[in-house]
């Protein structure tokens, strides 16, 4: 990935509308009268579209996933996601593909996650799809 890339993401990340927070997602109704809830592990980000977002943390990565409107995998439309926080000095780095539908970062995050993660998911044509924001756990 070329650095100009990187950091026209990071810059368009700064300047994009907050789209959503993090929130727990409700319940899927195709699912609660099959008798058997769906669930999303991690945090769960509600799209503005009605799909969700999944991230979980392992060990010092980030994991986003995406889910379709009923909780299920589906592949992800972003070809990489910019992510930006704070924690002792402003950090920033990109997640990338490592499978359709999910997207993970290098080892890069510190503990105690205890600070808000600024994510801007980009698609194929380099824009910016939607943000979000969420603090992690």
């Amino acid at each position: 990935m070329r650095l100009s890339s990187f950091l026209a993401a990071s810059a368009l990340i700064l300047v994009a509308p907050h789209i959503s927070s993090a929130q727990s997602a409700p319940a899927a109704p195709a699912a609660a009268e099959a008798g058997e809830e769906r669930s999303i592990p991690g945090v769960v980000l509600n799209r503005p579209d009605g799909r969700f977002l999944g991230v979980e943390t392992e060990g010092m990565s980030m994991r986003v996933t995406f889910y379709n409107r009923d909780k299920e995998r589906e592949p992800a439309e972003a070809v990489r996601i910019s992510a930006r926080w704070t924690d002792t000095r402003p950090r920033f780095t990109v997640l990338l593909p490592t499978t359709p539908e999910t997207l993970v970062s290098p080892s890069v995050l510190s503990r105690p996650f205890n600070y808000i993660v600024f994510l801007a998911l980009v698609g194929a044509d380099d824009q910016v799809i939607e943000t979000h924001s969420l603090r992690l756990q």
